[in-house]
Formats: structure tokens, sequence, C-alpha cells
């Protein structure tokens, strides 16, 4: 029980880190995409 409470920590601990780099990631190609665009404009 201790070591699956342990787990679940853990897990719980990383994922929202995995969906705030996703969404980063995903913001920060957003922002090239219309930087590309508004250079070539």
């Amino acid at each position: 029980m201790k070591s699956w409470f342990i787990l679940w920590f853990l897990t719980l601990q990383k994922l929202p880190y995995f969906f705030v780099l996703f969404f980063f990631l995903r913001g920060y190609v957003d922002i090239l995409v219309v930087g590309s665009t508004e250079s070539f404009n």
C-alpha cells in the first residue's frame, strides 16, 4: 500500500510537468509560426 501511494504520488507529480511542457512547446511552435509568417509578409 505504501509503495503504491509513493508510485501514485510520483506519477501525480510528473503529469502536470508533462502537460506544462506540452502546452509550452505548442505555444512556442505557434509563436514561431506567427513570427515566420509575419516576417515573410
